[in-house]
C-alpha cells in the first residue's frame, strides 16, 4: 500500500486535480454535499444527497434548489436570506426542515459557504447538510416529559443525543435492550451485562432477545407475542422468566415499547426489566 505523503504527491502532481477532489465529494455518503450558482441553480450532487434526498443528480442538476425547501419557508424567502447571509458573512449555518422526493419532511443541520473564482469573485454557493430529525424527535420528548433540564447537557441535538445514549449504555439499575422488528439485538446496556451475564460484543449484531427467554417460552411463541403486542397496543408489561447466561432462571418484569421513526413506521422495540 502506497504510504500517504507518496499518494498525495502523486494526487498534487497529476494534471486531474480537480477530478479526483470531484470524485472525493461526488462518492461522500455521510454528508449531502450541493453545489448551486449564485441563483440556486443545482450545479454538483454527490452520493450523499442522493441518499438524504432520493433525487439522482441527473433529477436535479440545472433546477432550483427550492424543490428542497419547504412551502412556508419559501414564502418567507428563506433561500434568498441564507444566500444574502452566506455571501455577506461568508457562512450560513442552521437548522431548516428539508424536503425529500417522496414529500417527506426531514430536520436537517446546513451549512452553506460561497464559492469563488480565482479572483475572489463569488460564483455560487456549497450546502454541506445531514439529517438530525431523530435528534430533534428525541429533544422534544423530553421537554414535553419535563424529565430533566436539557440546557445543562448542551445545546445542539447531537449533544443530547450523546448524553441520552451515554445514560442508557452506563445504566446499571435496569437492564436496557433495544432491538430491530425481528428482536435482534442492537443495544445492550452495562445492567444487561450484570443481568443476564452476556457482554455486549457477542449480542449486539448477533444474538436474539429471544435466547433470553426459557425453552418452553420460545417453543410456545412467547418472543413474537410479546413483540406484536407491543408494536399493536404501544407497550407490554409483564413478568417472564428468563434465562442467564450460566443457564440459571430468574423472574423479572419487563416493558417492552416499539421504537418508530418520523413517520412512525416500525424500527424495532426496548426492553427495560429488572430481577424480582
Amino acid at each position: 500500500m502506497e504510504k500517504p505523503e507518496l499518494l498525495a504527491e502523486a494526487v498534487l502532481q497529476s494534471s486531474s486535480v480537480a477530478e479526483f477532489l470531484g470524485s472525493v465529494v461526488q462518492s461522500s455518503t455521510e454528508y449531502s454535499i450541493i453545489a448551486k450558482d449564485l441563483d440556486g441553480k443545482i450545479e454538483l450532487w454527490n452520493e450523499g444527497a442522493h441518499r438524504l434526498y432520493g433525487y439522482r443528480a441527473q433529477e436535479v442538476i440545472g433546477r432550483s434548489a427550492d424543490i428542497l425547501h419547504a412551502p412556508e419557508d419559501i414564502a418567507l424567502g428563506l433561500p434568498q436570506k441564507m444566500r444574502e447571509t452566506a455571501l455577506r458573512d461568508g457562512r450560513w449555518e442552521g437548522v431548516i426542515s428539508r424536503i425529500t422526493r417522496d414529500a417527506l419532511r426531514l430536520t436537517c443541520r446546513v451549512v452553506m459557504t460561497p464559492r469563488t473564482d480565482a479572483s475572489g469573485k463569488p460564483v455560487g454557493f456549497i450546502l454541506m447538510s445531514k439529517d438530525v430529525s431523530t435528534e430533534f424527535r428525541l429533544r422534544e420528548r423530553i421537554e414535553r416529559s419535563n424529565l430533566m433540564d436539557l440546557t445543562a447537557f448542551g445545546s445542539s441535538p447531537e449533544d443530547l443525543l450523546e448524553f441520552v445514549i451515554t445514560l442508557l449504555e452506563a445504566s446499571t439499575e435496569y437492564s436496557i435492550i433495544g432491538t430491530d422488528v425481528n428482536g435482534k439485538i442492537v443495544l445492550w446496556n452495562e445492567g444487561a451485562k450484570r443481568l443476564y451475564g452476556y457482554a455486549p460484543e457477542p449480542m449486539v449484531g448477533h444474538a436474539n432477545v429471544a435466547m433470553l427467554h426459557t425453552v418452553w417460552d420460545r417453543r410456545a411463541g412467547l418472543p413474537e407475542q410479546i413483540l406484536e403486542a407491543a408494536r399493536r397496543e404501544g407497550v407490554w408489561r409483564g413478568n417472564v422468566e428468563r434465562v442467564k447466561s450460566t443457564g440459571q432462571r430468574f423472574l423479572a418484569r419487563v416493558v417492552v415499547t416499539p421504537r418508530l421513526d418520523a413517520e412512525s413506521r416500525l424500527l424495532g422495540f426496548l426492553l427495560v426489566s429488572h430481577a424480582v
